[in-house]
């Protein structure tokens, strides 16, 4: 039997592993406006891998995915190298959604998606951007180095962040329909029913910081900060007011994630019936 789990995680490892470097391959060649790095939806995989099959089978399908999709479709295009895919994305990856992982499954509701989202994407995109700005820009010191330690941060949280709050609970909506075990390696989760209420103080609070950033920004209270990486202009800063007001918004119409996904709202039963069995 422990052989079997084994096999099972292995098998689910290496197909959340290769859907995430086929998507990210997809977008390849959507970059960032670093010049490093790219537009990433495909957060979704692991996401749908750590809730459905474990943590681990997502933190490490995220990570193998990320190395293969950077080596495969990133390094030709250069908008990577070998050495980034390594010690950049790899390691920001794993964590992000071994992080993720742990919080969605310890705690079973959609507060802990919503937070967990927010928090794993901050840290694995943080570990992520050190990694390239150590490695891509070591010429980068000061300001200039935590302007391009917060735009590629920033970036890929704005980029990644709707995907992971609408798409994923669309996609476990779907799965949850098929009621199969080939798919909830152990069996339907039960997630803790929450009132709209909840939801929505918790997506209101947690967006407060990022639409006080944005404000700011958008006031050019950080304009002398983002003069420091002049290769962008004027532009930088309208594009990082977007990054932090996107943020925002996307954190305050999180509470429909339970609507998109019909299960674990209060409203709602634990689980949607199977396709068969609906009216």
């Amino acid at each position: 039997m422990q052989s079997r789990t084994a096999a099972s995680s292995l098998a689910r490892m290496a197909l959340c592993a290769a859907l995430y470097a086929i998507v990210n391959g997809m977008t390849a060649v959507i970059g960032t406006p670093w010049g490093v790095g790219q537009f990433r939806p495909g957060v979704i995989v692991p996401a749908i891998f750590a809730i459905t099959s474990g943590t681990m089978v997502g933190a490490v399908g995220a990570g193998v995915g990320s190395l293969v999709g950077d080596i495969l479709f990133l390094v030709p295009l250069g908008q990577t190298n070998y050495l980034l895919a390594v010690a950049a994305g790899l390691p920001g990856n794993f964590v992000g959604f071994l992080l993720f992982g742990f919080i969605v499954n310890r705690y079973k509701s959609w507060s802990s998606f919503t937070l967990g989202s927010v928090a794993s994407l901050l840290v694995g995109n943080l570990i992520a951007a050190g990694g390239v700005m150590l490695l891509a820009f070591p010429n980068a010191t000061g300001a200039s180095f935590w302007m391009g330690l917060t735009g590629f941060t920033l970036f890929w949280e704005f980029t990644m962040l709707p995907f992971m709050i609408l798409v994923v609970p669309a996609v476990l909506r779907a799965l949850f329909v098929n009621n199969s075990s080939r798919i909830w390696s152990n069996g339907l989760p039960s997630w803790a029913a929450e009132s709209f209420g909840r939801l929505l103080s918790i997506s209101v609070i947690s967006s407060l910081p990022f639409f006080a950033i944005g404000g700011l920004s958008v006031a050019g209270y950080f304009n002398s900060f983002y003069s420091t990486w002049p290769s962008l202009g004027g532009i930088l800063g309208s594009v990082m007011s977007l990054f932090e007001l996107g943020i925002a918004v996307t954190l305050v119409i999180s509470p429909v994630a339970p609507k998109i996904a019909r299960f674990g709202s209060s409203s709602q039963r634990a689980h949607p019936q199977p396709l068969n069995q609906q009216a």
